[in-house]
Formats: structure tokens, C-alpha cells, sequence
């Protein structure tokens, strides 16, 4: 941030001057800001794009842990524009102090937020936790919390708790929620925080549940369907039928009987320390990031984009290689090293592999999309498999560096 700004110290002395010769123009053409109470300032398109650079770069230094919203951002800009028209903007003094301000308030360390993200596609009884995050009911144990805070803090009593009624009768009322702790600058950035860290353990839960054989997966209100659709046909010969299909996971994941089977196990109990730990270790986030892609892929309804998050999957824990040259010939030797026992078992493995890896330069580079099931199944397979082996491999679990992991992999692929 501190490069930035001096750059954004001169962007905004410019925006003032496009604002100010602009002062008294109202053509409804231009942009404007507006703040109740303060008034309305146009900008015309240079004014615009000056504006929007000064957003990037203050944007630009936070964007490592993106704890600032764009909304807030453009919120403490307009505040700083609006308060040097407010004031003598010739004394130069309190123009810089104006200028610290905003800085100021960038540099301020935010808050603590919890957010309550509403979870579809499962059931869930009791309180659990997963990696970071609790899972609960939205219920008065925690509505509860939400009143408790009103008590405390008794501006416009009434009607925050006219408002925190309607939730009751909403769907989030009985539904599970993720209960997540973030901090950040602004609930905006906050929210958005929540909601990735949210995904990170919904996609690792629904990798855990298709390999503990879970048909039923999990997933962010708006995000999958759930529903039968109706698919009417008509033959040539005049004949209809009426097909009802399921679209989308079938059932709801029951979160305590999954919780039940996989707390024992020793891939549950790895994968839930690296989510506690954010995965520290270079290795861990690796696995992290290929189990996410495959909890992805497991979602995913069109058969070409589940197969690409199936590759996406075993290249972003296979290929950490710096040269990226023989890509798919590394892939597929890595593999069938991996998994193959024997010599004949690695040769059909690597040609399988090749036959897959064929079929996903077809969908990215031509868009074909004849993807069948059984290709599907072959990924999946594959997907799986490389990842619980990496996992019960003591050794590439001791891995800190990328050169120590890539080694590994060549001398697997020497074996």
C-alpha cells in the first residue's frame, strides 16, 4: 500500500480538478456520486476512469487477503472527495490532513465479522464442525445471539427487531447454516471471504462423500438444482412420452451419519487438520486445492465441465513443474506409477491416461462435448485414486518444497 500512495495521493488531486471544473454542470449524461446530505458530484468519462484507477490501486493493496470491498472502498473515497469540496481545499494543510484520513482509514485493522451461511443439500441434527467452520441449526440457539445484540445496542431497538422477526418466517429459519468467523474491512468483503471459505469445505466434504460411497451432496443456495424436470418427447410415428428426471444430487448428505463414518478414519483426520491449519504445508496445499476441484467436478452436471474439474484436479497435484514442457507425458507416466503395481498395470494405466488426458485437450481447445459416462467414471477413478495414494504416502507428506515434490515425482516417474 505504501507505493501506492503517493500515485493515489495524485490520482485524487487530479479526480478533484475533473470534479471541480465539472462543479456546475448537472448534464444527466455524466456519472455522478451521490451522498445524502452532501449533494451530487458529476464526472465525465476522464473524471470516470481516473475515479475507477484510484479504486484499483487502492483495491490492489489488499487484494493478498481481499479483506476490502470495492463497495467500501468507493465509500471512503466519495467521503474524502465530498469533504474537501466541503472545506477550503486552498489551504494545503487541510487538504493533506484530509488525504492522511483516508489513508488512515484504510490502514485500520477492520473487524471481526460471523456470518451465517445457509448450507442446502443436507441434514444435520446436532452442532458439528469441520475443519474451521460449525456447522448448525438456524434456530433460537442462534437467533438468540442475534437478539442479545440488539439488547446491547438499543439505536432503532424496534425496528431491528421487526426485521430480525421476518427471519423467522424466511427459509433460512430451521435451515443448516456454516457459522464463519472472518475479519475484514467491511461486512462486503467479509461476506465474501465467508462465502470462500465456506466452498473450501463444502467442496472437501462432497470429495469425502463420494469416496465413502455418499451419494447426496451439499451446495450454496442458488448454486444446484434439486428437482425433478419434466422431459416431454414425441416419436415420428405421432407416439409422446413423458420422461420425470431427478436434476441434481439426489437426497440430502446427512452431516452426522458422514461425521460418524469418517471421524475414525485417517484420510478424514488428515484432511481435517490441514482445513484447521489452512493447509501450511507446501504438499498440504496442494492436496487442499485437488481434493477442492474434485468436490467440484463431484457437483458439476454437464458432463464436460466435470470432467475438466476432474483433470483440473490430478494436473494441480501432479504437475507443480516450473517447466512446462511434456505435460500430459509427465501426467500420465506420474500416474501409472503411482497406482500401477506391475508392469503391465502401469502400461494400461498409462495408456488410459492418455486416452482421458486426449479427450480434455478435445473440450478445451475444440469444444467437443461427447463426453460419455464411462469417460466420466475413468477420471473419477483416477481422480480418486492419485489422491488417496498421495495422502497414504508418508513420504511426499514430509515435502516443504516444490523442487523437493517435483524430484519425488521424476524419480516416481523413473521407477
Amino acid at each position: 500500500m505504501v507505493n501506492n500512495k503517493n500515485q493515489i495521493i495524485n490520482l485524487i488531486k487530479k479526480l478533484y480538478g475533473l470534479l471541480e471544473s465539472h462543479r456546475s454542470n448537472f448534464d444527466s449524461s455524466f456519472s455522478f456520486i451521490y451522498k445524502q446530505g452532501y449533494g451530487t458530484l458529476y464526472m465525465n468519462i476522464e473524471a470516470r476512469e481516473c475515479y475507477d484507477e484510484i479504486i484499483d490501486l487502492t483495491i490492489k493493496g489488499y487484494v493478498r487477503n481481499e479483506v476490502l470491498s470495492r463497495r467500501h472502498a468507493s465509500k471512503l473515497l466519495d467521503q474524502v472527495l465530498f469533504d474537501i469540496f466541503r472545506t477550503d481545499s486552498k489551504e494545503e494543510d487541510n487538504y493533506d490532513l484530509l488525504l492522511e484520513r483516508f489513508f488512515n482509514q484504510l490502514s485500520d485493522p477492520g473487524k471481526t465479522f460471523t456470518f451465517f451461511i445457509p448450507i442446502q443439500g443436507c441434514l444435520l441434527k446436532k452442532p458439528l464442525k469441520f475443519g474451521k467452520i460449525h456447522f448448525d441449526v438456524f434456530h433460537d440457539n442462534v437467533f438468540n445471539r442475534f437478539y442479545d445484540s440488539i439488547v446491547q445496542h438499543k439505536i432503532d431497538k424496534v425496528n431491528k427487531i421487526t426485521v430480525l422477526e421476518q427471519v423467522k418466517k424466511s427459509n433460512l429459519w430451521e435451515a443448516p447454516v456454516a457459522e464463519v468467523k472472518v475479519a475484514a474491512k467491511d461486512k462486503h468483503a467479509g461476506r465474501n471471504i465467508a462465502i470462500r471459505e465456506v466452498l473450501q469445505i463444502i467442496d472437501t466434504i462432497n470429495f469425502l462423500s463420494e469416496v465413502s460411497n455418499f451419494p447426496e451432496k451439499i451446495y450454496l443456495p442458488g448454486e444446484r438444482n434439486n428437482d425433478y424436470a419434466v422431459f416431454p418427447s414425441i416419436a415420428e410415428d405421432l407416439s409422446f412420452n413423458i420422461t420425470y428426471k431427478r436434476v441434481g444430487p439426489l437426497g440430502k448428505l446427512n452431516l452426522d451419519d458422514i461425521h460418524i463414518k469418517l471421524e475414525k478414519s485417517s484420510l478424514f483426520s488428515k484432511i481435517n487438520s490441514m482445513l484447521q491449519n489452512e493447509g501450511n504445508e507446501y504438499f498440504e496445499r496442494l492436496l487442499l486445492t485437488s481434493i477442492q476441484w474434485a468436490g467440484q467436478a463431484s457437483v458439476e452436471t454437464r458432463l464436460p465441465n466435470k470432467f475438466l474439474a476432474y483433470t483440473i484436479a490430478l494436473e494441480s497435484v501432479l504437475l507443480p513443474d516450473s517447466d512446462h514442457q511434456s505435460l500430459s507425458y509427465k501426467l500420465k507416466h506420474r500416474i501409472a506409477n503411482l497406482l500401477g503395481t506391475t508392469k503391465e498395470s502401469k502400461l494400461m494405466i498409462f495408456k488410459d491416461v492418455g486416452a482421458l488426458y486426449s479427450i480434455r485437450s478435445q473440450i478445451v481447445h475444440n469444444g467437443w462435448s461427447s463426453v460419455s459416462p464411462e469417460n466420466i467414471d475413468n477420471v473419477k477413478k483416477y481422480c480418486l485414486n492419485t489422491i488417496i495414494a498421495l495422502q497414504n504416502d508418508h513420504d511426499v507428506n514430509r515435502i516443504n518444497k516444490r523442487d523437493e515434490y517435483t524430484n519425488w515425482l521424476n524419480a516416481l516417474t523413473l521407477s
